[in-house]
């Protein structure tokens, strides 16, 4: 597996950006998100991190000063158009910023983060044996609310409320029809279930669709088609689920994640990169580890 080292780098493109123009989805401390006519996203932040197949880390970049931005196969135009409030249409060219050194980036000279999870023969046996262990030996370190007990049984007796009762239910429904090969079933509980901005079933689905790319890589077998159904099936109204499901239908991850699976690949200590993988979110690391070790324990679709 190869690791990045894009930290090193002032600019750094996701591999898989979309293109057009693009207005304000939603706007967090380090990290806005983007979205365009047809509802692409793209996302630009400080936190080399939280890079993604569709994502621009501009290291310092000052973030509130961006609210648009023009992409195209040559350059990236970042924009404030708070001076420009009566244009007709929301997708119309923005004007671009005038005293940011950033604020236009020229495609070809700027370092590529290489979003693809790749395997390699000699790290199969040992890798799936220590991830797979993880949720015993580490449990403690996942967040409280975290989908760890679809990994652990008897874990979902501990959830308290009506709301976390109906979600414990669901989930161990899916799980159930998970293992039986049920995955439209399954899909269908998990979608859109749960809390947070992007709930936590969708991460965990996003989770189960990484999982399933080494599950092709451990036993040889083509999955995409799998891949795609569930991931067609997954899909709902949430702009930032979606752009997350598409890229890990694709094998594409965020940076956290996938220097996780590097450093575990490498026999490295694991509390310290799990440690920051469960930081991300409230528990959108947590269920996004736990639906691919769910995925690869019970060797779904192979």
């Amino acid at each position: 597996m190869e690791q990045t080292d894009d930290h090193k780098h002032v600019i750094v493109l996701g591999d898989n950006l979309p293109e057009g123009c693009f207005r304000i989805h939603s706007r967090f401390r380090d990290v806005v998100n983007f979205v365009n006519a047809r509802n692409d996203i793209a996302f630009m932040t400080t936190d080399p991190d939280k890079m993604a197949a569709n994502g621009i880390c501009i290291n310092g970049a000052a973030l509130t000063d961006i609210d648009a931005l023009c992409i195209d196969h040559g350059f990236i135009t970042a924009c404030n158009n708070k001076n420009d409030r009566n244009s007709s249409s929301p997708m119309a060219p923005p004007m671009p910023l005038n005293a940011a050194g950033y604020q236009k980036i020229d495609r070809n000279r700027a370092a590529i983060f290489n979003s693809t999870l790749c395997y390699h023969q000699t790290m199969a046996a040992g890798f799936k044996k220590t991830i797979v262990e993880i949720p015993d030996k580490y449990a403690a370190l996942f967040p409280s609310g975290s989908m760890l007990f679809v990994l652990m049984p008897g874990k979902a007796a501990g959830c308290k409320g009506g709301f976390d009762t109906h979600f414990a239910n669901r989930v161990c429904e899916a799980a159930d029809c998970l293992v039986r090969g049920h995955f439209a079933r399954a899909t269908g509980l998990l979608k859109s279930s749960g809390r947070g901005l992007s709930p936590a079933g969708d991460d965990f689905i996003a989770g189960l669709l990484l999982g399933l790319h080494y599950n092709a890589f451990l036993s040889g077998k083509n999955l995409q088609g799998l891949a795609d159904n569930i991931y067609k099936e997954a899909l709902g109204t949430n702009l930032l689920v979606n752009a997350f499901l598409l890229q890990a239908k694709e094998n594409r991850c965020v940076a956290l994640f996938k220097n996780f699976v590097f450093s575990l690949s490498q026999n490295k200590q694991v509390p310290a990169g799990l440690k920051k993988l469960l930081a991300m979110g409230a528990t959108s690391g947590a269920d996004l580890l736990s639906g691919y070790i769910f995925s690869v324990k019970h060797n779904l679709g192979i």
